[in-house]
């Protein structure tokens, strides 16, 4: 298996996925709150 294959399984693993935002601080922090996340720069990028 490639590794960007590997790279690719891993990234949509149970419980994970991939997202892409372009919404305001307010907006995310609003959404955090709602699944109880600290709207943190480390928990954005993660």
């Amino acid at each position: 298996m490639s590794e960007l294959h590997t790279t690719a399984k891993e990234l949509v693993a149970d419980d994970r996925g991939i997202l892409a935002a372009d919404e305001s601080s307010g907006t995310i922090e609003k959404r955090f709150d709602s699944i109880e996340l600290e709207s943190t720069e480390e928990s954005r990028r993660a």
